[in-house]
């Protein structure tokens, strides 16, 4: 029977354990696979972007990595105690079958000895001697076993076979009840281990959690970096568009530069030759004295030859002034100039009665937009300017010809000025200079041209520069002269006013605006108090003495909105009208600082237009976006619309102010347009 009993029991095959467990053992399921794995790969997806991990890495990476690594070992060992479970199970069910098998064999061997070589029961009369019932404990059955044994020690060779069975069956439950303790030992330890994983699988999907923060965690930053590459390409992108406008600044700056030497070097030989033509003029005058002195004579006799001999440097004179004169001879031209003022603002010509409806001409005045106009006092020439960067001078008595066209400048013209006497254009241009011309004779003989008082300058002179006025760092957007003649006002873009003296060629006072101003009039004879219009809507009273802004007045309805105040026009010492992107006329009160009046229609559309005041202040015109040209009424209020002039939107317009009777007007197409009464 040894073979029945292999000294070493098969290994179990790795298969979960069966429902044929003995009662009391429980069920055990083992893991199935290493703990780590599904970690492992967590981690492995989260830290992708970083790649492996490195010794030196950051400190929640290599935690998880020691983290990681002591639940490998851990796994490793709670694999290694399942499988000796399963083997030593695996044992125990096999020896638990073959001591049941034993057990039925040792009952069933003492009956095939009674039977094979005990005497007959009625021949030994021992019947008891066989084996008990299966029904018996067992204690009772190896019992009866033993006692049969014993009685049966002499049949041979079969009782040492039941003995051996019997050595077999003891050792083996012995080896049972060993197995059995450390399967209840083994027990425990899955039990342990059962604890320790669902710890682990806590702190699995803990890891598992802290993961996807990471990933997300990750994605933010991933996307602040984008976000931060975008921001930092956008910015170097600025900067190489920055550096390619600072290097085309520079290159105008250099431009700029070259023809600022080259045009102070022009200033500087027209002083020259100024300065000549005055020492030729002193001179002159040093030898008319000496005729006088021979002579004998009055200064008013003196002074008229002095005029006579200074025909040829009267120019330099005006422009360079009169101190080389003696002293006696100026305070006569004072007092001849005093005696001549009038009331400001002047009033010259006749007061226009009625307004100039039908339209006379329209010329081509210019190749681009027309851009300003202006009418001299006596009402001989009109001049316009435009953005083909010339002056043209136009006699509107000879059927509106061409008198005369001044040299270009750099930027388009952007305003224009005559002086009282008519003697002298003032130009403002985009190429931020003031520019003073003499104006020239008109050619029609049926104008009269100048009054007595300044025959001087008429006959068949040529139009001169006397001054190129530079200063300003913006367009000039609007001049005047004063009633003396000797200053100058512009006003630019760069939001300054600046006054020049006119026989010195220098800026003598400069006033800084709070805004950009549009138009400009001076309000006194001595150009001491200036009134201006800005584009933030508001009109501003200067006091050129001090520098300082006397006066702000805030136009109803303009502000911020675009109701920019485009022109101002003076009616008396006191009022001005000013004209706004409103669409709206308002007369201002200085003194009281307030509107007072307003004109308005529903058809005005206002473009870019200045407003024109008529002589004697009965009627004001504006042109219209639409190519109309609107006069109000300034009693009645009403507005007349003059059509068939213009196809395009209306630039500026200009009254006569000689006759009253005559209206002018330029538009977007060049186009110059003369009304009549």
């Amino acid at each position: 029977m040894t073979d029945r009993f292999p000294s070493e029991v098969p290994p179990l095959p790795d298969t979960p354990v069966s429902s044929s467990t003995p009662p009391g053992r429980g069920s055990i399921t083992p893991p199935a696979g290493p703990a780590v794995t599904a970690v492992t790969a967590i981690v492995t997806t989260a830290s992708s972007a970083a790649g492996p991990v490195p010794n030196n890495g950051p400190s929640w990476l290599a935690q998880l990595h020691g983290q990681l690594v002591r639940h490998e070992e851990r796994g490793a060992a709670t694999r290694q105690v399942l499988d000796d479970y399963k083997r030593l199970y695996s044992q125990t069910l096999y020896l638990a079958k073959i001591n049941q098998d034993h057990r039925r064999r040792g009952l069933v061997a003492a009956p095939s000895l009674s039977s094979g070589n005990a005497p007959p029961a009625d021949h030994r009369g021992h019947p008891e001697r066989t084996m008990p019932p299966r029904s018996e404990s067992s204690s009772s059955k190896m019992g009866a076993i033993s006692r049969t044994q014993s009685e049966n020690a002499s049949d041979g060779p079969e009782s040492a076979r039941w003995e051996q069975l019997w050595q077999e069956k003891d050792r083996l439950e012995s080896e049972y009840n060993r197995t059995a303790t450390q399967l209840s030992d083994l027990q425990k330890q899955v039990v342990e281990l059962e604890r320790q994983t669902r710890h682990q699988a806590r702190e699995l999907e803990e890891l598992r959690r802290r993961g996807r923060q990471l990933e997300t965690q990750m994605h933010d930053a991933n996307h602040l970096l984008r976000a931060k590459d975008q921001a930092i390409q956008v910015a170097q992108d600025e900067l190489a568009a920055t550096q390619l406008e600072l290097n085309v600044k520079e290159t105008r700056l250099s431009q700029l530069e070259k023809e600022h030497r080259e045009l102070l070097e022009r200033w500087l030989a027209q002083k020259a030759e100024a300065a000549a033509r005055l020492n030729s003029a002193n001179d002159a005058e040093t030898a008319v004295r000496a005729v006088a002195a021979k002579v004998g004579g009055t200064f008013r006799a003196i002074g008229s030859m002095w005029a006579t001999a200074a025909q040829a440097g009267v120019a330099a004179g005006a422009l360079q002034g009169s101190g080389s004169r003696d002293s006696l001879t100026s305070a006569a031209a004072d007092d001849a100039a005093e005696s001549r003022r009038e009331p400001w603002p002047p009033k010259h010509g006749a007061e226009a009665l009625v307004v100039p409806q039908r339209l006379v001409r329209t010329v081509h005045a210019h190749l681009g937009e027309s851009t300003t106009i202006s009418t001299s006092r006596d009402g001989a020439l009109v001049a316009t300017g435009g953005s083909d960067k010339l002056v043209k001078i136009w006699n509107p008595g000879n059927g509106m010809s061409l008198v005369t066209t001044l040299p270009a400048t750099l930027g388009s013209v952007v305003s224009l000025a005559f002086s009282p006497s008519s003697m002298m254009l003032a130009t403002g241009s985009a190429d931020n200079t003031l520019r003073l011309y003499t104006s020239p004779p008109a050619s029609s003989p049926a104008t009269t041209r100048r009054s007595s008082t300044h025959a001087t300058a008429t006959g068949s002179a040529p139009v001169q520069l006397l001054q190129t006025l530079t200063g300003h760092t913006g367009k000039v957007s609007a001049v005047a002269i004063s009633a003396r003649e000797d200053v100058v006002v512009s006003a630019a873009a760069d939001r300054t006013l600046k006054v020049w003296d006119i026989a010195k060629g220098y800026c003598t006072k400069t006033l800084v605006a709070f805004s950009a101003a549009t138009a400009l009039t001076i309000a006194d004879y001595s150009a001491a108090t200036l009134v201006t219009s800005h584009q933030d809507g508001h009109v501003r009273v200067w006091d050129v003495a001090s520098g300082s802004c006397g006066a702000e007045i805030m136009l109803a309805g303009a502000g911020p909105a675009g109701a920019a105040a485009v022109a101002v026009e003076m009616l008396d010492p006191n009022t001005v009208i000013t004209l706004s992107k409103d669409n709206v006329l308002r007369v201002v009160d200085v003194r009281a600082r307030e509107v007072t009046t307003t004109y308005e229609s529903s058809f005005f559309r206002l473009g870019t237009s200045r407003l024109a005041v008529s002589p004697g202040g009965g009627f004001t015109a504006a042109g219209a976006a639409d190519g109309s040209v609107f006069v109000w009424d300034m009693r009645s209020r009403e507005a007349t619309i003059l059509t068939g002039g213009h196809g395009t939107m209306v630039t500026d317009v200009s009254w006569n102010p000689h006759d009253g009777a005559h209206l002018y007007s330029i538009d977007k197409s060049g186009r110059l347009s003369q009304w009549t009464a």
